[in-house]
Formats: structure tokens, sequence, C-alpha cells
């Protein structure tokens, strides 16, 4: 009977697991802009019909968006992949100190196996928080440079209606 409670709380974590992993994809940046994707050339195109120098400035200034992700991605990728191996393991002492913990406190060991899990967690902790940092100074970074692409748009926009090249919207 116990074994099976075990068996049963072991389905349950996974399931919890997988139902966070599931959260974490749907919350993402990169699945949210996979519906855009489709949009971007008809975006573009008709910036350009607009006028090319605008279509220029949209596509470099998303060009160099895009060479910021690439950096962001590469930048972070290490420490998300070390974190991730923390809390796996974090995770797997943890399930094993639930497991075994009648075993642990009879041989006085309670203290012992905490601190090493919390070393475990605190790593994986620290390597998060150095990602999100990194990632969140790439962010900025982007915002920063997409609020700098509106405002670019709408001052060449005004040159080029300025110069009769483009008529004002009536």
């Amino acid at each position: 009977m116990r074994k099976s409670a075990i068996v049963k709380d072991d389905r349950s974590a996974i399931g919890l697991r997988d139902l966070e992993a599931v959260q974490r994809l749907q919350t993402s940046p990169v699945f949210m802009a996979l519906f855009d994707i489709p949009w971007t050339p008809l975006f573009l195109l008709g910036i350009f019909i607009f006028h090319p120098w605008l279509g220029f400035l949209a596509l470099g200034g998303g060009a160099v968006l895009v060479v910021i992700a690439i950096f962001n991605q590469t930048a972070t990728n290490t420490l998300q992949m070390k974190s991730a191996h923390a809390t796996f393991q974090s995770d797997a002492m943890s399930d094993q100190i639930r497991n075994e913990a009648e075993l642990i406190r009879s041989l006085g060991m309670t203290g012992a196996a905490f601190n090493r899990w919390n070393q475990i967690r605190s790593a994986a902790l620290g390597d998060q928080l150095k990602s999100a940092n990194i990632g969140g100074g790439y962010s900025s970074l982007t915002k920063t440079l997409r609020l700098f692409l509106q405002s670019a748009m709408l001052g060449l926009g005004a040159y080029l209606i300025l110069q009769n090249e483009l008529t004002p919207a009536r």
C-alpha cells in the first residue's frame, strides 16, 4: 500500500512538472512570435508600397532586432542550461529526501540533507537570476530600439511629405 502511495505521488509530481512546462511554453515570447511570422512579409510589402525608403528602414530595423535576439539567445543559453540542470538535480534530490525522510530523520541527517539540497537549489536560482538579468538588458535594448524605429518612421514619413514624395493623409 505504501508503494502505491509513492507511485501516485511521483505521477502527480511528474504531471505538475509537465503542466509547468506547457505554461512556460505558452507564455514565452517565442511562442507568441510564431503568430506574427506569417503576417510580417505582408506588412513589409505594405510599407514598401508607401515608399521604398520607409520599407528599407523597416527592413533594416527588423534585421537589427533579429540580430539582438540572436545575441540574447547566445548570451543566456548556457546559463539557462546550467540552471535547468541544477533545477533537475535539486528536484531529484528533493524527491529522494522526501522518499527517504524516515531514514534521514532516524540517522540525524536532516540538517545535512537540507543544506545539500539548498546548495544545489541556490546554484539553480543564481543561474536563473543571472540569465534573467542578461535577458532583461537585451529586452530593454530591444524596447528602446523599437521606440526609436517608431519615431524614425514618423520622422522619415514627415520628411518625405515635405519633399513631396508622399502625400499626407486626408
